[in-house]
């Protein structure tokens, strides 16, 4: 069985706090060395050039531990090159334990360092809180080898499925920009650029369309209803099975349909709101304005969203997609001294393109609907993927478990 001991970071550990230089020397141009002064500096688990320094303090090698010692206090990352340190970070430079080990139990133990945050301003740790930090750990170094080696193939896996995702998410953003904009010919091919085949377009008063599409105000294509929200006080409007939308609750998806509410309505609360049909397009007025979803099923919604109940001829997975394009001109439509908010006369004078068939729309649905489904897929795998990180984590750093043990 591998023997465990307890050990202060800095028996196994050179500890380099940080010590922030004037700003006097700080540059965007590459002049000096890269600063890195907390958790701006750090994605991923690396290190990342976003302001240079001239005047050099206190410094980190390449591939040291940066550990953030200020709010938010506990996050590691690798450096990837040597800089300059702020006190805003301290650097770990292993010594007597397998750095890719050591990296990996900072990890595990993140919110462990916010119970010893410190200060009314800002929460802090110190050198001391950082040189005591008890490490248990394998004494065999063979054995940190290969935790560190199971852990770090699990962070290759995120990893690789997050930029699949970062891939996926800018192809997205493409070809909602070209189908909103070309469409979809007769061809079922995206039409050429307006400056390629100007004959396949007209003008209009949002610029060039292509011909068989057509500028129409939102009220133009269905009934727009504002929410509102049945007394609190009386309980009996509430916890029933009508689902009740806000816009927080649509914060909290990036998908076409939003599922489950916080909080949902009885009939009683029904006789002091409006129920919308489900399959129909919810968007957040106020607070912010701008996120868009689909309601599957009847629900209703607070006044901080208007929902839109499309007529036959529109396909409202189409315009889900669509209202992307107009979310900034809704914003800027926003009024309001305590927070910005779109009115109902507002979002119903908004003016869109559409395709006149809703055969079109419906093409140009099915095409965004398929990117997004691989979008789901690779999130739903890579929760997965991070859950079992996190088991392993736990199994993994258990004194008395860890590799060898279980062989």
């Amino acid at each position: 069985m591998v023997k465990w001991l307890n050990v202060t970071i800095d028996q196994v550990a050179h500890i380099e706090m940080g010590q922030s230089p004037s700003s006097v020397g700080y540059n965007a141009v590459g002049d000096g060395v890269p600063l890195i002064q907390g958790n701006a500096d750090i994605i991923n688990g690396k290190t990342v050039k976003r302001v240079w320094t001239s005047l050099i303090t206190k410094t980190c090698e390449k591939s040291d531990i940066i550990l953030t010692v200020r709010a938010p206090v506990g996050s590691v990352a690798y450096a990837t090159e040597k800089a300059c340190i702020g006190r805003g970070v301290c650097a770990i430079r292993p010594e007597r334990i397998v750095r890719s080990f050591l990296f990996q139990y900072l990890l595990q133990f993140q919110s462990k360092w916010r119970r010893l945050e410190q200060g009314s301003t800002f929460t802090a740790i110190n050198h001391k809180d950082v040189a005591s930090f008890v490490l248990t750990i394998p004494e065999s170094i063979e054995e940190q080898q290969e935790i560190a080696e199971i852990l770090a193939t699990c962070d290759e896996v995120i990893e690789s499925t997050e930029r699949l995702i970062e891939k996926y998410q800018a192809i997205k953003t493409g070809m909602l920009k070209d189908l909103m904009t070309r469409g979809i010919g007769e061809d079922g091919r995206l039409r050429p650029r307006p400056d390629e085949f100007p004959l396949l377009y007209k003008d209009s008063c949002l610029g060039p369309i292509p011909r068989g599409w057509t500028v129409k105000r939102l009220e133009q294509l269905g009934t727009i209803y504002s929410g509102s929200t049945p007394s609190t006080a009386d309980e009996t409007y509430w916890g029933g099975n009508i689902p009740f939308v806000t816009p927080n609750d649509m914060s909290r998806t990036s998908h076409a349909f939003l599922g489950k509410t916080s909080r949902s309505i009885t009939e009683k609360g029904l006789t002091k709101t409006r129920l919308i049909p489900g399959g129909n397009l919810v968007v957040s007025t106020r607070a912010p304005i701008g996120y868009l979803n689909l309601i599957l099923s009847d629900f209703t919604t607070n006044q901080g969203c208007k929902s839109i109940v499309f007529n036959d001829q529109q396909d409202p997975l189409f315009h889900y997609y669509n209202m992307h394009m107009y979310v900034k001109t809704m914003i800027n439509y926003g009024v309001g001294t305590t927070f910005a908010e779109i009115s109902k006369n507002d979002i119903s004078k908004l003016r869109i393109s559409l395709p006149d068939t809703i055969k079109e729309q419906q093409k140009i649905a099915t095409v965004l609907d398929g990117v997004d489904k691989k979008i789901q897929a690779e999130q739903k795998l890579l929760a997965k993927y991070r859950q079992i990180k996190q088991g392993l984590l736990k199994q993994l750093l258990t004194p008395c478990n860890g590799v060898s043990s279980n062989v």
